[in-house]
């Protein structure tokens, strides 16, 4: 280590976005290879792969409760007829309203199962349990709305001007989750931390994310192309593909966190 990296900025002195991005990073490690990766993360898949169906399986339950609920809430309402206009219009305006909460609780709980997964992965160390995760999701469900959003909407903006722009940076912002997850870094600021991390690893990104996404369609595809989408097989394999697909997200989303955890040592940001 050289001696300007062995001296320590005074406790009062900020360091600026532009004095972090010029940090030398380590030009002599790598991202780990496709297999290297999926290596990595399949121990911690498999030892909480009951976690993370738990995890998935909130929001159905979830939307099953507040369905009933909302129901047995409504049903009332429409039973009864009154001649008053205002008093009609009025107990649409309610219908309306506890339609409208009852998809908001849906959508809040549903946000905090997935940023709880993320958390799971994150201290899957301390092997935190099913509900810890999700009461820490419910703490950065706003946040991780919030960023997951502006990703979705400036990939859509890019790829407006064309697919390539629409690929190229849809990978640019792909750590950007794991920045807020991590770093406590939100919003526009997770994803321009995200960019300096994917920068000059664009290609590496996308082969490692071709490989197991290309490995997964395959999978699910090939069965189709061999049997035929209308035959009682290709029925019964649209079940098990969508089980499948369900099963092998908590898998992806660890396979993703060590290519973060890969650019944070190279880039040393």
């Amino acid at each position: 280590m050289t001696n300007e990296q062995n001296v320590q900025p005074e406790a009062s002195t900020l360091v600026s976005p532009t004095e972090q991005e010029s940090k030398p990073f380590n030009s002599e490690l790598k991202i780990s290879s496709c297999q290297e990766l999926a290596k990595s993360s399949w121990p911690i898949y498999k030892q909480n792969i009951k976690k993370f169906i738990s995890l998935m399986l909130i929001p159905l339950f979830a939307f099953f409760v507040l369905g009933v609920l909302t129901f047995f809430s409504i049903i009332p309402i429409f039973l009864f007829h009154p001649e008053n206009i205002a008093i009609k219009y009025g107990l649409i305006a309610l219908i309306v309203f506890v339609l409208i909460i009852a998809f908001c609780l849906f959508i809040y709980i549903a946000i905090s199962s997935q940023a709880g997964m993320f958390l799971l992965i994150k201290n899957y160390k301390d092997n935190i349990t099913v509900k810890d995760a999700f009461m820490g999701g419910r703490k950065i469900a706003v946040k991780f709305f919030v960023t997951n959003l502006l990703v979705a909407f400036f990939v859509f903006l890019w790829t407006l001007l064309f697919i390539i722009p629409g690929i190229y940076m849809t990978l640019a912002y792909s750590m950007a989750i794991w920045v807020l997850i991590c770093e406590g870094i939100a919003g526009g600021a997770a994803i321009k931390k995200s960019k300096q991390l994917v920068k000059g690893y664009w290609m590496a990104l996308f082969g490692r994310y071709a490989v197991v996404y290309i490995a997964v369609y395959a999978v699910i595809m090939i069965p189709f192309l061999i049997f035929g989408e209308k035959s009682g097989m290709g029925i019964a394999w649209t079940v098990i593909s969508q089980v499948l697909s369900f099963l092998v997200a908590p898998f992806i989303v660890i396979y993703t966190y060590y290519i973060y955890l890969d650019l944070k040592k190279i880039k040393n940001i």
